[in-house]
């Protein structure tokens, strides 16, 4: 019942996002965030995501689709999540390990700071270029951020 009920309060949040929000392009943000249920968990996938080169700035790109995401999340307030980032690839294996945590850092901070979630329902994770879903072991594909919300899983 529970479970039946988030999924109708975050179909609610949908529609109430796309009729009232004017400063998130949702059209565009939508492309970059994908949800799926893996592992008997919901799990927002954050593709595309850009920012500042070498770095974990986060970019007006990113900006819009975590803005978009805070929407879909509103849901899952005072749930546990694990904030998990993933990088091509491309250099040398500690930085990339390190980027990727550093990543995943800066969308919890985002979060935290929009008061989507508490700082201490947050943990975070960096991947490095471990787990490939692209073509190559540099594809942007891998370029990513997943937001695991723990023990929840969306109906379908």
């Amino acid at each position: 019942m529970k479970s039946k009920m988030k999924t109708i309060a975050f179909l609610l949040v949908l529609l109430v996002a796309a009729a009232s929000c004017k400063t998130v392009d949702i059209e565009s943000a939508k492309e970059n965030v994908s949800v799926v249920n893996e592992e008997g968990q919901t799990k927002f996938i954050l593709s595309n995501l850009q920012f500042e080169a070498n770095s974990a700035e986060i970019t007006p790109e990113t900006a819009n689709t975590l803005d978009y995401l805070k929407l879909l999340l509103k849901n899952y307030d005072g749930e546990e999540v694990i904030i998990t980032g993933h990088a091509a690839n491309v250099g040398d294996e500690s930085a990339i390990m390190a980027i990727s945590k550093e990543r995943a850092e800066a969308v919890a901070a985002y979060l935290i700071k929009n008061k989507t979630f508490k700082a201490e329902a947050i943990t975070t994770v960096g991947k490095g270029a471990s787990e490939p879903i692209g073509d190559d072991d540099t594809a942007k594909e891998n370029r990513r951020v997943e937001i695991d919300v723990v023990g929840y899983q969306m109906e379908e």
